[in-house]
């Protein structure tokens, strides 16, 4: 899968979800399939470089397609086990990947 599918309500598909759970490249490419995923409507999904490390924000605002995004990418055991940072009431994540990690 190239591009995320969404449904008619803009959800992610349960295909865009499995591979999102399923992913098997870098954290990096990872973390960039999840943002292009985001709604925009509400919340945020920032990621950027900082001292040798990627790191990635992101704010769902309890918006349920961005709660959607985030319950897929926890399924993803390895990834979420090699990036996650915290997470913070309001629907608050941060990750961080090692630039030889990522």
């Amino acid at each position: 899968m190239t591009e995320p599918e969404f449904d008619a309500d803009g959800d992610i598909t349960e295909a865009t979800h499995a591979y999102i759970r399923e992913f098997r490249g870098s954290a990096r490419e990872w973390l960039e399939f999840c943002r292009s995923c985001w709604s925009r409507n509400y919340g945020n999904f920032l990621i950027w470089s900082e001292l040798g490390e990627l790191k990635a924000r992101l704010s769902t605002c309890g918006w349920s397609s961005n709660e959607l995004v985030v319950i897929a990418m926890k399924e993803n055991v390895v990834m979420w086990a090699m990036t996650w940072e915290s997470s913070h009431r309001g629907g608050h994540y941060q990750f961080s990947i090692k630039d030889k990690v990522a």
